[in-house]
């Protein structure tokens, strides 16, 4: 767990975002987990150059879409993703697949790390805007970002909000264990069955680990 120290002009930004949401996300596989919780996040370019295997709970034309897109100098594979919700589409598809989901909640101390950008939404959209300045945080349509589902007033989905609620934070390289403040899991199966696999590390990390039906549609 990392703490913020000294004066930053981007702390008020952390500030700002406590009001919205308590942490940034990420969301995995549990198979996953042991890894990321010895060595960090990295982005997918990061683990193929390091020779990493993770178990890829993403969709290909997605990633596809993604890996040729230049953010700033980098492709968004250069970049690891956050959410700002972790209740969004991508976790209903995974849900939905019956895969064993992890969520990682991430210190939002994270957003000072040197070349930290955010989007207005899924960063694989035509759509999306993308921000290296976090005055633009403002900007943003918070209301969509944060809701539960992203339907229109008829219950029919509304695709620009589905596109906003997965606004991302996107952060160069990798996000180093320190920053990891808690594991979410949609039942108390899987959350014992990680405890007695992780318990040393999650020990050693002072890593809290809850169960939350709700992120998960549970």
């Amino acid at each position: 767990m990392l703490k913020m120290g000294g004066e930053n002009p981007k702390g008020k930004w952390i500030e700002f975002l406590r009001r919205k949401t308590e942490f940034l996300y990420h969301i995995t596989h549990v198979d996953n987990l042991e890894r990321i919780l010895k060595e960090g996040l990295f982005s997918r370019n990061e683990a193929i150059e390091r020779g990493i295997s993770f178990r890829d709970i993403s969709m290909k034309e997605v990633q596809d879409r993604r890996k040729g897109k230049e953010i700033f100098g980098r492709t968004i594979h250069d970049y690891v993703a956050l959410y700002f919700n972790p209740r969004n589409p991508m976790m209903y598809v995974e849900i939905n697949r019956k895969e064993k989901i992890a969520v990682i909640a991430v210190s939002l101390e994270v957003i000072l790390k040197e070349g930290v950008i955010f989007s207005d939404g899924n960063a694989a959209s035509d759509k999306t805007e993308f921000y290296n300045e976090f005055d633009a945080l403002e900007k943003l349509d918070w209301r969509s970002i944060l809701a539960e589902y992203w339907t229109d007033g008829w219950g029919l989905p509304d695709y620009e909000k589905k596109r906003k609620i997965c606004a991302e934070v996107l952060v160069p390289q990798m996000v180093e264990v320190e920053y990891f403040e808690k594991l979410f899991f949609p039942n108390e199966t899987l959350k014992n069955e990680m405890e007695e696999k992780l318990g040393y590390l999650l020990e050693n990390l002072g890593i809290s680990v809850e169960i939350v039906p709700a992120i998960f549609f549970a």
